[in-house]
Parts: structure tokens; sequence; C-alpha cells
């Protein structure tokens, strides 16, 4: 799993965005707007940490139990997923 290099973190005053970077066809699905841990958890998946790894990184920053952890985490990675942000294997 990895960011996908079309899509980059946009910061608009309060407002964090993961956008894509090219999008002749762009549907309003590819746009990912995200908090504080999602700006977090972006950044990391950029830096090519692991599932587990962003599990750790979530219970660490935010002090939080694994379970929470694990299923907030798979919450983000599936809007990512649904956007196209995410590369899944070694693509």
């Amino acid at each position: 799993m990895k960011a996908n290099p079309d899509f980059t973190l946009r910061m608009i005053g309060d407002l964090s965005l993961i956008v894509p970077l090219k999008a002749p066809d762009f549907k309003k699905e590819q746009m990912i707007t995200t908090n504080e841990s999602g700006v977090l958890l972006w950044r990391r998946i950029e830096e090519g940490y692991t599932e587990e790894e962003l599990v750790r990184e979530l219970q660490s920053v935010y002090e939080i139990d694994w379970d929470t952890a694990r299923s907030d985490l798979q919450i983000f990675l599936e809007s990512l997923r649904r956007a196209g942000a995410l590369l899944e294997g070694d693509g």
C-alpha cells in the first residue's frame, strides 16, 4: 500500500484536502476533506508506513486503544481507496 503520487495534500485556510493533481475527468468523489488525523495518516502513508505502523502512530499521538485506532484507520483507508488515492501492493 502506498499513496498514489497523482494525489496531493492541500491546505486551504483551516480546510485540509487530498486532491488529484491530474484529473481530466475529475469527479467529486476524488476529493477527500480530512481532519488533523487524516493529514497525519496521509503524510505517514507517503513516507511508506505499513498499516500496523499507522495504527501505532494513531495510538501514540491520540492516546487511543488499538481497536479504535484500527477502526479509524480502516475508515480512512477505504475513503482513499474509493477516491483512487491509495495504491495497493507494489504498484
